[in-house]
């Protein structure tokens, strides 16, 4: 600190004139100062000499620990990697049937990760390469916890006549490869390849690294030493240790304890660094020279004594010239005193970034400058020393210290200080710099001394310290404003339940009101419980506990999901909303469908609320391209012409708690976690997410995902089977027609089309004429001159009653489906085209029901008589539960814990039950135990009962626990009747 540097200078320019003084003084005075200052020299060397020994021993373990913490972390991340690698790969290997794709996709693999072999373990430790090779391969106790427990593990194997590897296996579903059973993947890793991972740049190669066993056998190593057969403790039992004992060591490994010690082999010392591997009983030890670790410090080290021998070594020579030439005491006098000073500004200045400048205010020529100067700032001396003034040139927009101004404020012995960035003059750089000038007076006259010492750093610290304060700050006003906004949001909902809870009280005799009543109650409910699922959604997604359910799924499904929920809003807004379908796109896809439809019905149900009313509204969903034969990669753009957003929301639009505050979107509901929830969905499924808009303009959000196309065996004979060969598509855009031919191209059929409906009536009746006839006509709804309908009605004239005719339309049906149908069209059919949903239309027309009749009158009677035996602990839920069934004609008994549902279980007579449902928090035995144990139990129903959970646990994880524990279906709370009856319903029907 300047303080410090003050206090030296002082101390030793008086120490120095208190040498000339004594200087004066004849007889042995002078001697005894001599051996005074000897003594100091030896005692200070002596005690720096231990100082430097310790500091430089701690720097180079601290170094050592972090060099090989680095080569630890490479076999972790190698490892977790291959992990991480064979999970995914699993489900490829899972859904692909042939042999050679299987081959082929390991061997892309094997160039791409660098692994030396493949293998499909059985539960017996044989195992089948992928190129057919099996064998026998010895994985002791821990491939026992690969199958058992399903846990992943890493093993070192020693075979007979083959080189050491390292195998890294994952349990996987039990498959089937070459006729080959197996129930594990693993790939191996030949030793030489691992070995390279112990290369260290440091230290020019004189460095030795082990991979060893807790126990001391050697797996592989920089040396010439055999690992398969060596112990490198039996090599440590003749070594020296100056810090720890062997046994020591040997624990340290046992605890999993990292350390650097000391040791020496011959005449020679080494630092041992060792460390434990966090994945296997492995410990990684590295031997570095102590000379090599520390020769940059021990270069230091030296030079600093060389410094000093030099400095007290002139002190004494500087004595002995006095001595020797006591005529010349008033010059040497004088020359004692500079070189002094001297001295201490070129120690200083030398050794840091301070920069120190003596002047005369009335000359204005330096008289001393430090000469790091030039260093530090670009300036040469010389400049300085003609004139103090041009230090100017390097302040930046402010005043100088070296002006009139400034020294009339300073009195003798003050000081004045200020902060302030200086530029580099040949650089250009700006650094921060402390500059202090202090007046002072020496020898009877005025001088002034320039201190300006680098601030860098602290300017730095002090700038992240006020960055992260502003960050915290910014934060705590994100939160304030989100618990604001959502104590708003909550308790919107919660005051129209409460009040309208009143007025039940007080309506109770008016059915009329206590109906809307409800109604709204159950709306604002719904509202209430949106809001909490987006709070629980983005809470688990940043503990990082959000997983994947990779299940195959339906595309057209996935659509049609979207579109019913959708096109209400659109509807009830008068907003034009379209969807299209670029490309080919798979009718069946693997993915999460789950995540991927809370994603795109995020996104377009934002698109409805920020678009007023007779707006538009996209949803495109494109086929960028096929990435491999197994893989597609889809974008999904949702475009409106909405309010859009400004620019510097945009930057924050994906940060948590985020809301844009204007009097348009303050009126709109919503907690501001919508899309930080989707980008982060998105990004856990692989994909990416972008959004453009423009205030006053709308929006557009695009998604990009790449999803497995699974093998589908399609029936290809199924037009031929119900003579269906040619086809008549009518749609005003032609894109859509030239999609469909191709489309069906594989299908036998000959697809025809036509832009209007006066073209198709026109085209219906050529080929009545030609007597090739229309088997199937396609109409689109909404065409310009004539609609769909209408052309319906006039083709039916022409065809008669045999023709099936179906109506393809983005919008909805609902208000002219009475009207289509008396016109004679058959059934309906949502944009965009896919084959598997018109193959699934046809069907149901061929057999003359659809499955939405059979299952809408199967709903209704489908609890009529049951009984339901409830494991339910909160007494109002089970109280609800029990009115619920009882008003869908079914009852139920109430167990209040896991245990006590067992034990009514068991005591009932086969067919009491008809199923049951199962609540997952409980006392005693919780709903998974409850349920594993029903499964093992005795009773004859115990393997087919149906047992649904119905249970506020409602994340992914959470249906894919109930399942893997033996349920049959997953039922979220709040009770949703038409659900528990849908889900009722499929599970009677697949029994």
């Amino acid at each position: 600190s300047e303080r410090s540097v003050r206090q030296f200078h002082d101390a030793l320019v008086s120490f120095a004139e208190r040498r000339v003084i004594n200087m004066k003084k004849r007889g042995w005075g002078s001697y005894a100062v001599i051996i005074i200052c000897i003594s100091a020299v030896l005692v200070v060397g002596i005690l720096y000499a231990r100082f430097a020994f310790k500091k430089v021993n701690e720097e180079s373990k601290d170094f050592l620990y972090e060099i090989y913490g680095q080569v630890n972390n490479r076999y972790s991340f190698l490892v977790e990697r291959n992990w991480n690698a064979l999970d995914s790969w699993e489900t490829y290997l899972q859904a692909s049937e042939k042999q050679e794709d299987t081959r082929m996709f390991i061997d892309r693999q094997k160039e791409i990760w660098g692994f030396d072999q493949f293998y499909f373990f059985a539960e017996d430790g044989s195992y089948i390469t992928a190129d057919g090779e099996q064998g026998f391969m010895d994985l002791g106790a821990e491939f026992e916890k690969l199958t058992t427990e399903g846990t992943h593990i890493v093993k070192d194997v020693i075979s007979e006549g083959s080189k050491p590897l390292t195998v890294i296996a994952s349990a996987v579903q039990t498959g089937q490869y070459r006729n080959f059973g197996y129930v594990a993947i693993a790939i191996g890793y030949d030793n030489d390849s691992m070995e390279k991972l112990l290369d260290i740049d440091v230290y020019s190669g004189n460095t030795t690294c082990f991979m060893v066993h807790v126990n001391g056998r050697i797996l592989f190593t920089t040396s010439d030493w055999d690992g398969a057969e060596k112990n490198i403790l039996d090599d440590l039992s003749h070594v020296k240790f100056l810090d720890k004992s062997l046994e020591e060591v040997e624990q340290d490994w046992k605890d999993s304890i990292a350390d650097v010690v000391r040791i020496r082999i011959g005449k020679k010392n080494y630092y041992m660094c060792y460390q434990t591997i966090d994945f296997q009983d492995w410990v990684l030890i590295g031997l570095v020279p102590t000379g090599v670790a520390n020769k940059s410090l021990n270069q230091f080290w030296f030079a600093t004594i060389v410094s000093l021998s030099m400095i007290f070594g002139l002190m004494l020579i500087t004595f002995l010239i006095h001595l020797m030439r006591r005529n010349r005491k008033s010059v040497m006098e004088k020359d004692t005193v500079i070189q002094y000073r001297e001295y201490l500004f070129n120690l200083l200045t030398e050794n840091t970034q301070d920069i120190f400048i003596l002047f005369s205010p009335d000359t204005m020529h330096a008289e001393y400058v430090s000469p790091n100067i030039e260093r530090v700032i670009g300036i040469r001396p010389e400049t300085l020393k003609e004139d103090i003034r041009n230090l100017s040139c390097v302040v930046q927009n402010d005043i100088s210290a070296v002006s009139p101004e400034v020294f009339e404020k300073i009195p003798i012995g003050g000081v004045w200080q200020v902060d302030r960035e200086l530029l580099h003059y040949k650089t250009g750089e700006l650094r921060w710099y402390r500059e202090l000038l202090y007046h002072v007076l020496l020898e009877g006259t005025e001088k002034f001394v320039i201190i300006l010492s680098d601030r860098m750093d602290e300017h730095s610290m002090k700038m992240t310290l006020e960055n992260a304060l502003n960050a915290a700050e910014a934060a705590n006003m994100a939160k304030s404003n989100f618990l604001s906004n959502m104590s708003h949001d909550i308790r919107t909902p919660m005051n129209a339940i409460t009040g309208f809870t009143m007025l039940l009280a007080k309506d109770a005799d008016q059915p009329d009101r206590v109906r809307e009543y409800t109604r709204k109650i159950t709306a604002s409910s719904q509202h209430l419980l949106n809001l909490i699922n987006d709070v629980l959604d983005m809470s688990k997604i940043e503990s990082g506990k959000t997983t994947l359910n990779t299940i195959e799924f339906s595309m057209p499904d996935l659509l049609e999901k979207i579109n019913a929920i959708i096109l209400p809003q659109t509807n009830a807004k008068n907003q034009d909303y379209e969807m299209k379908v670029v490309g080919n796109i798979p009718d069946f896809l693997l993915g999460d469908e789950l995540r991927i439809n809370q994603v795109l019905i995020n996104l377009l149900s934002n698109a409805v609320k920020y678009t007023p009313e007779g707006g538009q509204i996209t949803f495109v969903i494109e086929n960028l391209k096929y990435v491999s034969s197994g893989s597609i990669l889809l974008r999904f753009v949702v475009t409106d012409n909405g309010i859009g957003m400004n620019e510097e929301f945009l930057k924050k639009i994906f940060d948590p708690f985020a809301r844009e505050t204007n009097s348009t979107v303050n009126k709109i509901q919503g907690t501001g976690l919508g899309m930080p929830i989707a980008k982060s969905l998105v990004e856990l499924m692989g994909g990416t997410i972008e959004v453009e808009s423009r205030q006053g303009k709308g929006t557009t959000f695009t998604v990009q995902l790449e999803l497995a196309v699974p093998e589908q065996e399609r029936d290809k004979d199924f037009w031929k089977h119900h003579s269906i060969s040619h086809a008549l598509v009518v749609d005003d855009d032609e894109d859509i027609c030239t999609t469909i031919q191709r489309l069906m191209e594989d299908t036998g059929v000959q697809v025809d089309y036509a832009l209007n409906g006066f073209r198709a009536i026109d085209m219906v009746k050529e080929a009545c004429g030609n007597e090739d006839d229309y088997h199937v006509i396609l109409l689109d709804w909404k065409m310009p001159d004539l609609d769909g309908v209408e052309t319906a009605r006039r083709i039916r004239n022409c065809v008669g009653p045999l023709v099936p005719i179906l109506i393809l339309t983005a919008y909805d049906w609902g208000d002219i489906e009475e009207e289509a149908r008396e016109a004679g069209i058959d059934g309906f059919m949502t944009k965009p085209f896919f084959l598997s949903t018109f193959q699934y239309t046809m069907q149901n027309l061929m057999d003359k029901e659809t499955v939405q009749e059979n299952d809408a009158g199967l709903e209704e009677d489908v609890l009529k008589g049951m009984v339901f035996l409830a494991a339910e602990d909160n007494e109002m839920n089970a109280e609800i539960l029990s009115e619920l069934l009882d008003i869908a004609g079914a009852r139920c008994e109430i167990a209040e814990n896991g245990l006590e549902a067992l034990e009514m279980f068991e005591r009932s007579a086969p067919g009491q039950y008809d199923m049951i449902l199962m609540d997952v928090q409980m006392p005693v035995m919780n709903g998974y135990q409850a349920t594993e144990a029903i499964r093992t139990c005795g009773h004859p129903q115990a393997a087919d009962i149906p047992i649904i959970a119905m249970t506020a646990n409602a994340f992914t994880e959470d249906v894919k626990n109930a399942l893997d524990s033996g349920m049959n279906a997953h039922v979220a709370k709040p009770i949703d009747m038409e659900l528990l009856k849908h889900t009722i319903l499929e599970l009677k029907q697949n029994a």
